[in-house]
């Protein structure tokens, strides 16, 4: 299959190492009927014919698969009355036998691509069964809910799953199900990637007696492939059932050394910490639709000689977030590199244009900028909506350390930053409000609430990074406390800027031991550390 194809069908072909533990690990007696529901290149296919040929079964007439592409299975003899060329989403469980195990991988498309009457049958599948999943789920999780549907009660489940199960929104709905409908449940994580040349990363999911409501959750970790076969499965890390059902925790929670959960847990549960969003509302910046001709440098600015009345200081990238501040010498800094550094920003209404602007609106129209897509469907193709100055940016995606820092500038940033604007019961000002984002606790839990992307990237989404924890804390910072984590930060020194701010904030201020902070800084560093394995 080619590359183009298995994109399009979400197809990753799973380690023989894999398929073999999970089959064994669902396939329990020698009369057991298995079901892949997607079952590609036919790994799972061979691992069930193997086990249940070990354990006394019949091969072949037992197992099943359906795949939206019919191939050649010649390693095993695998009727061909037994394999279904169709959508799942178009099987009902009617048209088969009851299964007691399901295994496979299920196909993972994201929801761009997820679409037309596929999408429509299986969010109708999801609804019918009291899974309501938002129109942005991905293939992966209305294939998990409808697979159970072919089980018998008490059947098993063993699937490869993305990671997205433990972080995306429309991940919470098929979690609240799985918890409904099997009585165990357990979770392995892989410290060595599954895919190699997949972004992010999967976990197994093992979920046993189905019809039955969950009364255990652990979650296991794994080196990698090799060790899947030696796995102790009763050595799982006991997972808050009720706390992940209702969203309140996340399973990378469970990854972190005892004392680490033990003293986060304490405190975000607590009362001395509060959630950015109870100080802050996240937005996201703007979309020009063409960056190139929106953004301006200094000299471009100059040569078109545009009047500044219809330029705004503008940044672009959380490269530029230094300190705990971004100031107005920071965006000259960035002015004297050659960046764009302004924005063209003119209102819809303006009816008046000097020449200049007129001239330049031509040349943006000579180039085509206008039937870009971003352009052309807004009312005014030349004016940028949504533009505004927040009081603090934040990265939206961060290869090392997501930072927050406030807006002393005044300058607009597009969207590849998050703009942070303090709620009016918020007693903290927007530089107080970056200190105390540069703590370990604060760290932690954005390894936490955010998640990570291909290349140890760190995504935090607007809801997300509302979720993040802060200390607690009333009065101001002083100014020398400012100043000197802001000399540590532009300075790269980031651990020195963590140590100063845990001894100022959560031991000086918070009344945390040190014992407290050395917990918490080695979590942050477990987190991301295995973020970017």
């Amino acid at each position: 299959m080619n590359v183009e194809l298995r994109k399009n069908l979400g197809a990753y072909y799973t380690d023989q190492i894999v398929a073999n533990f999970l089959a064994a690990w669902a396939i329990r007696s020698p009369g057991d009927r298995v079901l892949d529901p997607s079952y590609g290149d036919g790994v799972f296919l061979v691992a069930a014919s193997n086990h249940l040929e070990a354990i006394g079964g019949g091969r072949s007439p037992a197992i099943f698969g359906i795949d939206i592409q019919s191939q050649a299975i010649s390693k095993i003899a695998v009727p061909k009355s037994n394999l279904v060329e169709s959508d799942f989403f178009r099987v009902e469980p009617s048209e088969l036998f009851q299964m007691d195990a399901i295994v496979g991988n299920p196909p993972f498309i994201r929801y761009q691509r997820f679409n037309g009457d596929s999408r429509k049958a299986a969010l109708k599948i999801c609804r019918q069964v009291g899974a309501d999943l938002p129109e942005l789920a991905s293939s992966w999780a209305p294939f998990l809910i409808h697979a159970t549907r072919f089980l018998k009660l008490g059947g098993r489940l063993a699937m490869v799953v993305p990671a997205e199960i433990n972080h995306a929104a429309y991940a919470l709905p098929v979690i609240q199900y799985f918890l409904d409908k099997f009585s165990s449940i357990r979770v392995i994580a892989f410290r060595q990637r599954l895919f190699s040349d997949l972004s992010q990363d999967t976990f197994c999911l093992l979920a046993d007696d189905y019809g039955e409501k969950c009364r255990s959750l652990s979650l296991l970790v794994a080196n990698g492939v090799s060790s899947l076969p030696g796995i102790n499965l009763d050595n799982g890390i006991s997972v808050d059932v009720e706390a992940i059902c209702t969203g309140k925790r996340r399973l990378v929670e469970y990854l972190l050394p005892d004392e680490s959960r033990r003293v986060y847990s304490d405190l975000v549960r607590g009362t001395k910490t509060q959630r950015l969003g109870d100080l802050a509302e996240i937005g996201v910046g703007y979309v020009t639709g063409a960056n190139e001709y929106f953004h301006l440098s200094k000299p471009e600015a100059g040569y078109y000689e545009i009047p500044n009345a219809f330029l705004k200081p503008a940044i672009r990238s959380g490269r530029q977030l230094q300190g705990i501040k971004f100031t107005c010498a920071d965006w000259e800094t960035a002015a004297k590199a050659g960046d764009k550094v302004w924005l063209l920003s003119i209102p819809p209404d303006h009816k008046q244009f000097p020449k200049a602007v007129k001239d330049y609106l031509e040349v943006g129209l000579a180039d085509k900028v206008h039937k870009a897509y971003k352009c052309r469907v807004r009312g005014v193709w030349y004016s940028v909506p949504h533009v505004y100055v927040g009081d603090a940016f934040l990265s939206y995606m961060s290869g090392n350390v997501p930072r927050l820092v406030a807006n002393d500038a005044k300058a607009v940033a597009s969207n590849a930053l998050h703009l942070v604007n303090l709620r009016r019961k918020a007693n903290h000002s927007a530089e107080t409000l970056a200190a105390l984002w540069h703590t370990s606790l604060t760290m932690m839990s954005c390894e936490i609430e955010g998640h990570a992307l291909g290349g140890g990237m760190l995504k935090l989404e607007p809801s997300e990074a509302e979720r993040v924890s802060l200390p607690l804390l009333q009065p101001n910072f002083s100014k020398k406390e400012i100043i000197r984590l802001d000399e540590l930060l532009r300075a790269g020194k980031h651990e020195a800027a963590l140590d100063y701010a845990d001894e100022t904030v959560l031991i000086g201020k918070l009344g945390l031991t040190s014992k407290d902070c050395i917990a918490l800084r080695q979590g942050y560093h477990h987190l991301r550390t295995w973020r970017m394995r």
